[in-house]
């Protein structure tokens, strides 16, 4: 029988949960013990018309530049941490709740060049459509079909304002050194097996990546390269993260990656 996908979410990533916590322990980091302003992993989030759709995607950027890097403490009393930073999912029986990455959509940013994909591959004239027009049957599907993840799931370095706040950047390491247990691929796949992972970060390690997969595949001049795990029947696109992008860029570069999916025919058919 088939495994639902909130059930191999939580299996998954409630064991590498756990294993994070220990190593903090490990570290005489215990929740009574920390200051405010220490940052909490980012974990993988997915929407709640994933499983049901045909085309899973997964989009992964960097790391996160919102309200991440400080709420450990709260994150680790939570009575489920492992939606602690769940943007995507939203009632859809309140008329007041709404999909907030929406808002994150101005200038060059990650969520823009998502929905801009997914307009495209869903044969929607305009992004902005897909925005506005979000609690529409069709467009709420679509918003809530796919993954959201981050390679690091703890910023490298800590923000300048947590700094001016006295944060200890031993601490900040130490939580880091315990969060790289979340920084693989592996996760992503093992948890929600998606068809296609699009990387949004050029200067992602390597080793993120499957070892088991095919030579890269480089779309000159752009840089953009596709890659494939055979084992997970992962599709990879590997580029550099959207705000890094000029207009022109972001276009050709979401022009080669539909048209590539296409040609490869990924999909037995695609959205009409």
């Amino acid at each position: 029988m088939e495994i639902n996908t909130d059930k191999k979410f939580r299996d998954h990533y409630g064991l590498l949960l756990e294993n994070f916590k220990q190593k903090l322990y490990d570290n005489s980091l215990y929740p009574e013990k920390l200051s405010e302003n220490l940052p909490y992993p980012f974990i993988p989030d997915y929407g709640k018309f994933y499983e049901e759709s045909k085309f899973k995607f997964a989009f992964v950027g960097q790391d996160s530049k919102y309200d991440y890097c400080s709420g450990l403490k709260e994150f680790l009393s939570n009575t489920d941490p492992l939606k602690y930073s769940d943007i995507l999912n939203y009632d859809l029986n309140d008329s007041e709740s709404y999909p907030e990455f929406i808002d994150y959509t101005k200038g060059n940013s990650f969520w823009k060049f998502v929905l801009k994909f997914l307009s495209m591959f869903y044969s929607i004239d305009n992004w902005e459509d897909l925005k506005n027009n979000w609690g529409s049957d069709s467009n709420t599907k679509i918003l809530g079909s796919f993954v959201h993840g981050n390679v690091n799931s703890i910023p490298n370095s800590p923000p300048d304002f947590n700094r001016s706040k006295g944060l200890n950047t031993e601490l900040w390491e130490k939580i880091k050194n315990a969060s790289k247990i979340f920084d693989n691929s592996s996760h992503i796949i093992q948890a929600f097996k998606p068809n296609v992972v699009f990387l949004f970060y050029w200067h992602a390690p390597e080793e993120w990546l499957p070892n088991a997969r095919t030579e890269f595949e480089k779309f000159d001049p752009i840089n953009l390269w596709y890659c494939f795990a055979k084992e997970t029947n992962t599709h990879f696109y590997w580029t550099y993260h959207p705000s890094a992008m000029r207009n022109n860029d972001s276009d050709e570069i979401l022009s080669a990656i539909f048209n590539s999916i296409r040609e490869k025919k990924l999909f037995d058919s695609l959205p009409k």
